[in-house]
């Protein structure tokens, strides 16, 4: 039996190449970090993964970009499984070039992670970067901005097998091309209640062509459109893509 662990982080965190910033492996314990947290993620690794508990994120999250070729060796800002609940009131999250800001894992356990942000939160993403990805039964609420830039291939959030996602927040990522809003597979589910905006379609490569799309469903995912939708800077007022 794990016990009750609570962490609490006021300063930096320097996270080195294939390293854990904080490793919690306790279900009921809490990880907070104060709103003067910075936390800086090199390549290879993750600043945060707790099993279970709670997670309490403050302050300016920075995670590297991906420049290593090991398999499955991206940085991630937060990694969460188990059923873990994270509330992320960071002010600025930025995630670089082939990086994912945030992790939650289920994959066939009988637990729901939990996920949401502030309304006052900022996040940037890099070039054929993720926010969130999540697998299995997850709740994923985002309210924050998220602005591209003019980085290209970008998948905002991507639900997969038991994911529900809604969006009141701001999804900008109309200055790339082959950017996706929100992506949902399997038995997941998702909902946009703020504005998409997506780019052009990047068909340079005729064999290889990555769709700008606003919000996009396969292998029997849901997804509505209650409020806007731009692709290529056109309007698409609630239509929904099944």
């Amino acid at each position: 039996m794990v016990r009750k662990i609570n962490v609490k982080n006021s300063g930096t965190i320097n996270v080195g190449e294939s390293s854990f910033g904080i490793y919690s492996l306790s279900e009921n314990g809490n990880v907070e970090t104060t709103g003067s947290s910075v936390i800086n993620v090199a390549d290879k690794s993750d600043w945060y993964l707790q099993k279970g508990g709670t997670a309490n994120v403050g302050g300016i999250i920075n995670v590297a970009n991906h420049t290593a070729t090991d398999p499955n060796s991206e940085p991630v800002g937060i990694y969460g499984s188990s059923g873990v609940t994270v509330t992320d009131t960071t002010t600025n999250f930025n995630v670089g070039d082939k990086s994912y800001g945030v992790i939650l894992a289920n994959p066939g356990i009988g637990k729901t992670n939990v996920y949401s942000n502030s309304a006052s939160s900022n996040i940037t993403l890099g070039k054929e970067s993720t926010f969130i990805y999540t697998e299995g039964a997850s709740n994923v609420t985002n309210n924050a901005t998220m602005t591209s830039g003019t980085n290209d291939k970008i998948i905002a959030i991507y639900g997969k097998d038991g994911a529900n996602i809604v969006n009141n927040g701001m999804i900008d990522l109309s200055n790339g091309i082959g950017n996706q809003g929100i992506l949902v597979t399997g038995a997941s589910n998702a909902v946009n209640r703020g504005v998409i905006k997506v780019g052009k379609t990047d068909n340079s490569d005729p064999n290889n062509i990555v769709y700008g799309i606003g919000m996009a469903t396969i292998n029997g995912a849901s997804i509505s459109n209650d409020r806007d939708i731009y692709v290529s800077r056109t309007l698409k007022h609630r239509n929904v893509w099944r």
